[in-house]
């Protein structure tokens, strides 16, 4: 269980990452 929770924190954190990256560049055009 406890790897699962992990491994779901680790996933949420890189699409986080991705959504800030899509943000910062749609803010510089």
């Amino acid at each position: 269980m406890e790897i699962l929770y992990i491994d779901n924190k680790i996933r949420i954190s890189n699409i986080n990452q991705h959504k800030l990256v899509h943000v910062r560049i749609a803010n510089r055009t």
